[in-house]
């Protein structure tokens, strides 16, 4: 008869300790819309928390560019935008291939692959009126036992984009990963 309340209890303990465990094992993403202007564009992006920035050089297919950077990390998830600043529509489709190919390059010295290249959909990304998207691909990545990772790439007149989300399978799920990468609209 002792024995029910105290079962009881320790159910109800056991309960807490669980939930707690998924608490501090999931990254509560505190999802906030950015607006934000660089060089000649102001776009708005949908980051999971707060955003630092930076800027710094990166070689694309032989040649130094200047890579401006905002990122989040929400645990083990990182969810990045960068955007380099081209003389005109052929360079900065160039430079979006580019960094197409340096992200999956990077991913596959971690174990995971590029499974899927799909162009974007261009009438689900909202058009500037002076500087319309001009193009761009998503890339879907398998998942390794460490990393999962979904990108989009898109160009302007005068800029090409890239929005990462990679992290760990079990931080960063393809939902979340979709959420961020489809939320930039160009204003």
């Amino acid at each position: 008869m002792h024995l029910r309340p105290l079962f009881h209890y320790f159910m109800l303990l056991s309960g807490c300790a669980l939930l707690l465990t998924l608490a501090a094992c999931t990254p509560t993403l505190d999802w906030r819309t950015s607006a934000i202007s660089h060089h000649n564009d102001r776009y708005t992006v949908t980051f999971p928390g707060k955003y630092l920035s930076a800027q710094k050089n990166v070689t694309l297919a032989g040649s130094t560019q200047q890579l401006t950077l905002h990122a989040v990390q929400a645990g083990d998830a990182q969810f990045a935008l960068g955007q380099i600043v081209a003389s005109d529509a052929v360079q900065a489709q160039a430079l979006a291939q580019a960094l197409a190919v340096d992200f999956a390059k990077k991913l596959a010295t971690q174990g995971v692959m590029v499974t899927k290249r799909v162009p974007v959909v261009l009438a689900s990304i909202s058009k500037p009126p002076s500087n319309a998207v001009l193009g761009g691909f998503d890339v879907m990545c398998a998942a390794s036992a460490q990393q999962f990772a979904q990108a989009r790439f898109v160009w302007t007149a005068d800029a090409a984009y890239e929005m990462l989300a990679v992290g760990t399978p079990q931080a960063l799920s393809a939902e979340t990963a979709d959420t961020f990468i489809r939320s930039i609209r160009f204003e």
